[in-house]
Parts: C-alpha cells; structure tokens; sequence
C-alpha cells in the first residue's frame, strides 16, 4: 500500500508541475504595436481647375494631379504632389501649360477632414524659372477613397489662385 501512495503521490506531483509548465506556454507576447495609419495614407491621383489673378491679368487652369500623404502621428499628416496641365489668359491672351510641384503639412481633424499648408514651385510652357507659392487648403473625404478640395496660394504681394478639385485616394 505504502508502494501505491508514492506512486499516486508523485503522479499527483508530475501532474501539478506539467499544468503550471502548460499555463506559462499559453502566455502569449504582445502584438507589436501598430503603424499610426489613417485614411489619408497612400497615393491619390485627381483633378482640379483654378482661377488666378495677377497684375497683368487673369487666367484659368485645369490640373492633373498625382500625389501621396503619410500621417507621421495620430492627426499629422505630410504629403508630396505634382500637377500637369494648362491654362488660359482670360481676354483672348493665349494658352499654354502649367507644371507644378508642392509640398503639403495638415492637421487631421474629426478623420474626415484635413487643413494643411502648402508650398511649392509653378513653372508655365516648360520653362526652367518657375513662381514659388505658399498658401493652404481644407480637404474633405467624401468617401473613404475621394476627397474634395479647396486651396487658396500666392504667388507674391498681389499674385493669387484659388483651385478646387477633386481626388480618388488609393488604400
């Protein structure tokens, strides 16, 4: 009898140290923590029509525009874009092409809305001397991959355009 309890003894013994090894390989690291993303990630592309003025005149344009925005904190965003396209001289000035490119920093407000400044470079018919300009814009998310835009830059004291436009975000 003696023999049977130290077997059941140390059966009861190997079973209460094989339940504690079994809980503590249960226990799982944590996740890594997660990339801060928000809807705003990722290439767009879209268009957008403007209307400028400046001493010697006005003029209205239409862009294609090719970008993509990275939030670098929970409501940070930076955002790089390039645009092709033309205008016309209002007056029966002339036409011809605009190219630009531009540097963005917003805000991300409520998710679905971004205020950002902007700056960047305006070159006309290829030209190698372009027109820096520095202003802002609010962008709305109409949906979770388009996006409606309104800018305002200048071009100098007394140089202006204001665009609005339209964007289908890539996610």
């Amino acid at each position: 009898m003696r023999f049977v309890s130290k077997i059941a003894l140390g059966a009861a013994a190997l079973l209460a140290m094989g339940g504690t090894a079994m809980a503590a390989d249960l226990m799982a690291p944590p996740p890594p923590a997660a990339a801060v993303t928000s809807g705003w990630d990722g290439l767009y592309i879209g268009a957008q029509g403007s209307y400028a003025n400046d001493p010697t005149g006005s003029w209205v344009s239409g862009d294609f525009i090719v970008g993509g925005n990275l939030t670098v904190s929970d409501s940070f965003l930076l955002g790089l874009e390039g645009g092709l396209g033309g205008y016309y001289l209002l007056g029966g000035g002339g036409t011809g092409s605009e190219e630009t490119i531009a540097v963005r920093a917003g805000f991300i407000a409520g998710g679905s809305t971004l205020l950002y400044g902007v700056v960047g470079d305006q070159w006309y018919n290829f030209t190698g001397s372009g027109s820096p300009f520095i202003g802002g814009g609010i962008e709305f998310k109409a949906s979770d991959q388009m996006s409606v835009r309104v800018q305002a830059v200048t071009f100098g004291s007394s140089d202006f355009q204001l665009s609005t436009g339209v964007f289908w975000h890539m996610q």
